[in-house]
Protein backbone atom coordinates (compact mmCIF):
# COMPACT_ATOMS: atom_id res chain seq x y z
CA UNK A 1 0.00 0.00 0.00
CA UNK A 2 1.11 3.54 -0.66
CA UNK A 3 -0.46 6.91 0.07
CA UNK A 4 0.82 10.44 -0.40
CA UNK A 5 -0.38 13.26 1.84
CA UNK A 6 1.23 16.63 1.23
CA UNK A 7 4.98 16.06 1.08
CA UNK A 8 4.68 12.81 3.08
CA UNK A 9 4.57 9.34 1.53
CA UNK A 10 3.31 6.44 3.63
CA UNK A 11 4.18 2.95 2.42
CA UNK A 12 3.50 -0.51 3.76
CA UNK A 13 5.54 -3.46 2.55
CA UNK A 14 3.12 -6.39 2.26
CA UNK A 15 5.85 -8.99 2.86
CA UNK A 16 7.33 -7.52 6.04
CA UNK A 17 4.40 -5.38 7.25
CA UNK A 18 6.85 -2.50 7.61
CA UNK A 19 5.14 0.88 7.54
CA UNK A 20 7.37 3.83 6.63
CA UNK A 21 6.80 7.54 6.31
CA UNK A 22 9.08 9.61 4.12
CA UNK A 23 9.17 13.38 3.78
CA UNK A 24 10.65 14.52 0.46
CA UNK A 25 12.40 11.15 0.08
CA UNK A 26 13.90 11.07 3.60
CA UNK A 27 12.57 8.37 5.94
CA UNK A 28 11.30 9.91 9.17
CA UNK A 29 9.36 6.98 10.68
CA UNK A 30 9.27 3.20 10.48
CA UNK A 31 7.25 0.60 12.35
CA UNK A 32 6.42 -3.08 11.94
CA UNK A 33 2.79 -4.17 12.39
CA UNK A 34 1.45 -7.68 12.85
CA UNK A 35 -0.12 -9.24 9.79
CA UNK A 36 -3.55 -9.23 11.43
CA UNK A 37 -3.32 -5.53 12.29
CA UNK A 38 -1.42 -4.24 9.25
CA UNK A 39 -4.43 -2.70 7.48
CA UNK A 40 -5.71 -0.84 10.52
CA UNK A 41 -2.16 0.19 11.48
CA UNK A 42 -1.62 1.65 8.00
CA UNK A 43 -4.91 3.55 8.19
CA UNK A 44 -4.05 4.84 11.65
CA UNK A 45 -0.67 6.15 10.48
CA UNK A 46 -2.36 7.80 7.47
CA UNK A 47 -4.89 9.46 9.77
CA UNK A 48 -2.12 10.82 12.02
CA UNK A 49 -0.17 12.18 9.05
CA UNK A 50 -3.33 13.79 7.65
CA UNK A 51 -4.00 15.44 11.03
CA UNK A 52 -0.45 16.82 11.10
CA UNK A 53 -0.72 18.18 7.55
CA UNK A 54 -4.11 19.75 8.35
CA UNK A 55 -2.73 21.34 11.54
CA UNK A 56 0.29 22.70 9.64
CA UNK A 57 -1.97 24.22 6.99
CA UNK A 58 -4.22 25.75 9.64
CA UNK A 59 -1.22 27.23 11.46
CA UNK A 60 0.16 28.69 8.21
CA UNK A 61 -3.24 30.19 7.41
CA UNK A 62 -3.55 31.77 10.87
CA UNK A 63 -0.05 33.24 10.81
CA UNK A 64 -0.62 34.76 7.35
CA UNK A 65 -3.87 36.51 8.32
Amino acid sequence: MKKTIGTYTIKMNANTNLITITDNGEMIYGNVATAADSGSAFNSVCDRVQAKVDADHKYQYLTQS
